[in-house]
C-alpha cells in the first residue's frame, strides 16, 4: 500500500509538472511561457510576402517556425521588421505590408491590425494608450491610440526615422537619412529639439547608469561609422570614436549594461568606460551573414541572425556570454530581430 500511495504520488507530481510547464490555449497549442520564450522574427525575401514568426522555448530547446500563419492562415506579411509587447499585446511591425498586426500573447492569435501606415519600422509606448510608430517613408513618426488600435494623427520629421527610447519623459526618434537625434514632447506631439552628431544616427541603449550610447551607421559612400555616450541630463558627447571598417549597425547592450555589441560584417563588443573602438572582431563573419543580436537578459546568451543568401530560410546562433557555442536554431528567410518574453 505504501509503495502504490509513493507511485500515485510521484505521477501525479509529474502530471502537474507538465501541465504547469506546458499549458495549452483554446486553439490546442502549447502556450507560450514568460521567462522561456525568444520571438524571432524573420523578414522574408524582399516583396515576397513570405515573413514570419518563429518561437524559440528556451527549456525545451524547441522552436516553432511560421507560427503565426499556422494560427492565423496567412503570412504576417512582407518584411517582418520588430516587435514589442505592449498591455499583454504583441505588437508585429511589418514594414513593406504597411501594417502592425496584434496579437495574443498565447498562441498569436490575430486580435486587431492596424493599417494606413507607409513603410513601419518600430513602435515605442510613450503613454498611457499611446504609441509612436517610426517610418522608412512619409517624413513622420504615426501616433497610434492603442485602445482602438488606430492612427490618430502624425509628427512631421523629415527623412526615415528608425529606433526610438523614452529618456526622461521624453522620446529620442533616431534618424537613418540625417546626424539628428529628434526630441519629442509625447504630451503636446511636438519636437521640442534634436541633438546634431553624424550621418545615419539611428542606433541607440542606455547603459546602467542612464547615459545614451548612440551608433551612428555611416554610409557606403565613405563617411565612417562612429559611436557616442551622450550625458543623461543635457545630452553632452562624454565619449566618442571611430570604428574601423565600413557600414555598422545593431547597438545592443548587454544584460548588466555595461558592455555593447554592434554588426560591422562580423560581431564586435566594447564596454561602456572604454574610450576606443575594439581591434578585432569577437566573431568574424566568415561564411555568414550576420543580421541581428539578440541578449538573454536571464543570462547573457548572445543570439546571432544569419540571414545567408537573404532568400532561402536562414539560422539563428546561439553562444554564452564568453563566446561558447551552445546551438544553432533553424527559422525562417533573414532573421533580423529578437523578443525576449
Amino acid at each position: 500500500m505504501r509503495n502504490l500511495t509513493m507511485i500515485a504520488l510521484v505521477a501525479a507530481l509529474f502530471a502537474m509538472a507538465a501541465n504547469c510547464k506546458k499549458p495549452v490555449d483554446p486553439n490546442g497549442r502549447q502556450s507560450f511561457i514568460k521567462g522561456e520564450s525568444v520571438f524571432i522574427l524573420n523578414e522574408g525575401a524582399f516583396q515576397q510576402g513570405n515573413g514570419s514568426v518563429s518561437v524559440y522555448n528556451k527549456t525545451d530547446k524547441e522552436v516553432e517556425n511560421n507560427l503565426f500563419r499556422s494560427i492565423n492562415g496567412e503570412n504576417p506579411g512582407d518584411v517582418v521588421q520588430s516587435m514589442r509587447v505592449i498591455d499583454g499585446e504583441g505588437y508585429i511591425v511589418v514594414n513593406n505590408s504597411q501594417k502592425i498586426e496584434v496579437a495574443g500573447l498565447d498562441s498569436l492569435l490575430r486580435i486587431a491590425q492596424i493599417n494606413g501606415f507607409t513603410s513601419p519600422r518600430y513602435i515605442l509606448k510613450v503613454a498611457d494608450k499611446k504609441a509612436y510608430v517610426s517610418e522608412l517613408f512619409g517624413d513622420s513618426l504615426a501616433i497610434v491610440d492603442l485602445s482602438t488600435h488606430s492612427i490618430t494623427g502624425k509628427i512631421g520629421i523629415a527623412g526615415w526615422t528608425e529606433e526610438m527610447m523614452m529618456h526622461n519623459g521624453r522620446v529620442l526618434v533616431g534618424n537613418n537619412s540625417d546626424e539628428f537625434i529628434y526630441i519629442v514632447d509625447p504630451l503636446s506631439d511636438s519636437i521640442v529639439g534634436k541633438i546634431t552628431l553624424l550621418a545615419q544616427a539611428k542606433s541607440m541603449a542606455h547603459d546602467s547608469d542612464g547615459d545614451i550610447w548612440v551608433l551612428c551607421s555611416g554610409t557606403f559612400s565613405g563617411d565612417v561609422p562612429q559611436v557616442f555616450e551622450l550625458d543623461k541630463n543635457d545630452f553632452s558627447v562624454k565619449t566618442r570614436f571611430q570604428l574601423s571598417g565600413g557600414y555598422a549597425g545593431d547597438l545592443t547592450p548587454n544584460a548588466a549594461g555595461d558592455a555593447f555589441y554592434f554588426l560591422n560584417s562580423g560581431l564586435f563588443k566594447f564596454s561602456s568606460s572604454d574610450n576606443q573602438a575594439p581591434s578585432s572582431a569577437l566573431i568574424p563573419a566568415g561564411t555568414h551573414s550576420w543580421y541581428a543580436i539578440g541578449v538573454d537578459p536571464s543570462n547573457d546568451d548572445l543570439y546571432l541572425g544569419d540571414a545567408g543568401d537573404f532568400s532561402s530560410n536562414g539560422a539563428v546562433y546561439r553562444f554564452s556570454s564568453n563566446l561558447t557555442a551552445i546551438d544553432t536554431i533553424p527559422v525562417g528567410i533573414a532573421p533580423g530581430y529578437f523578443l525576449f518574453y
